[in-house]
């Protein structure tokens, strides 16, 4: 039951200030990965409208990689320039259209950048880490329900229907 919703096994077993804990621990893990992945978004447009300011992008329908070398040349035309020095002939140049141009007007700017976008990184990595601690929430949730059970002398099993589907018993005594 706390694979599905995590505190209901504790709850079912008798653990109510468990099941409360691991009830808690699952609304607070959502509203963390909710709000760093809006402020991800915000970030991600104080970059690109950083960028825009400061560097002359425009940021519509530009992935990450555009971003990286953003992050990484002064100018389309540097970025260009270095790729034909290192991979020669087979370089993977940007089209030099006005659509992907950019310089910065300081090298300042092109650091507040950097520090920009690593900051919307980050927000993006703690909204994927608190996906980890919901997965890691179900599974403790679920061993500490079973274990709980366990001395209560309460079984839970989960079988096989002939019909396709799959059967849920709980049986114990108290």
């Amino acid at each position: 039951m706390s694979l599905v919703l995590p505190g209901a096994g504790q709850a079912y077993a008798g653990g109510g200030r468990s099941a409360r804990f691991f009830l808690f621990s699952e609304g607070a893990l959502w509203a963390g990965n909710i709000g760093f992945r809006l402020l991800a978004r915000a970030r991600d447009n104080a970059f690109k409208g950083f960028a825009a300011a400061h560097a002359g992008v425009r940021p519509e329908g530009k992935g990450a990689r555009y971003f990286d070398d953003v992050a990484s040349y002064q100018s389309l035309y540097v970025r260009n320039s270095a790729a034909r020095y290192l991979d020669g002939p087979n370089a993977d140049l940007l089209p030099e259209t006005p659509e992907n141009s950019w310089e910065w007007d300081s090298e300042a700017s092109m650091r507040r950048f950097q520090r920009l976008r690593s900051a919307s990184t980050s927000a993006r990595r703690d909204a994927l880490l608190c996906v980890g601690g919901l997965v890691l929430n179900r599974f403790a949730g679920a061993i500490h329900a079973a274990s709980l059970a366990r001395s209560r002398s309460l079984s839970a099993l989960l079988v096989p229907d002939l019909r396709g589907g799959w059967a849920f018993a709980v049986s114990g005594t108290f």
